[in-house]
């Protein structure tokens, strides 16, 4: 599967075998930040992307020119939880990253990023 531009809750499950990891867990933590980024940013294009089995992640533009990647990877504290990887600028010499244990606050750290450009 390769980009779904479509409304969140629409986005289809990859399709990976379970030793990838846990697809369903992954599409819905990230279903839940692109919904509540677009709330926040109804301007933003938020894509899915599946380019392989075991990887998915949001691919995130802004009409002020901010370009993310966003994960959902195990949590650090618990692995049966999730947290949030957001990457800037992904492959750029300005790429940075944050991760983020909370939707608030992954939402918040995109829209302030968002805001400084």
């Amino acid at each position: 599967m390769r980009r779904q531009i479509l409304e969140p809750s629409f986005w289809p499950v990859p399709e990976w075998h379970h030793d990838f990891g846990d697809a369903q867990a992954e599409l819905e933590h990230l279903r839940a930040f692109a919904s509540a980024l677009l709330a926040a940013m109804p301007e933003a294009r938020v894509d899915l992307d599946a380019p392989e089995p075991g990887l998915m992640y949001l691919a995130v533009e802004t009409p002020h020119g901010t370009l993310a990647e966003v994960y959902s990877i195990e949590s650090s504290t618990s692995p049966r939880q999730r947290r949030y990887g957001l990457f800037f600028a992904p492959g750029t010499p300005n790429e940075r990253e944050v991760y983020q244990e909370a939707l608030v606050d992954a939402v918040t750290c995109f829209t302030d990023a968002a805001s400084e450009q």
